[in-house]
């Protein structure tokens, strides 16, 4: 079986030589082949098994972003109904110290230093 592997990487591969913009060099595997953490070397014509991949510090604080930012959609959609009843002056006491709690909680999430993932003490999440 021939397949197609990308030149710009060695790893992906496709079973068109239009793929990538025929970019590719065609490669003969065996009818079973099972790509997948493998690396073609064009030079020896051999596949090398990858290392496994490895968390790095900048792979923590993605996470963290991702998470905070989730963490901040909930908290603002939580809040929203009490901020159209604040700016109306329909607010009970109760709603207001809610929407105080909540506000608070983003303020809280917005002040973390999230250089320092993945040993973040997130700030507790408010009573509804």
């Amino acid at each position: 079986m021939i397949i197609y592997v990308w030149k710009g990487d060695s790893r992906s591969y496709g079973s068109s030589p239009d793929v990538w913009g025929g970019n590719v060099l065609p490669v003969a595997v065996p009818d079973n082949f099972s790509g997948g953490n493998k690396t073609y070397n064009p030079e020896t014509g051999e596949w090398i098994i990858d290392p496994p991949y490895v968390r790095t510090h900048e792979d923590d604080v993605r996470d963290a972003e991702t998470c905070r930012r989730n963490m901040k959609a909930e908290a603002e959609k939580t809040m929203s109904g009490w901020i159209l009843d604040l700016s109306l002056g329909l607010i009970s006491d109760e709603d207001k110290q809610k929407l105080i709690a909540w506000r608070l909680y983003v303020k809280a999430l917005d002040a973390l230093e999230l250089d320092a993932a993945p040993d973040i003490e997130w700030p507790p999440r408010p009573e509804n």
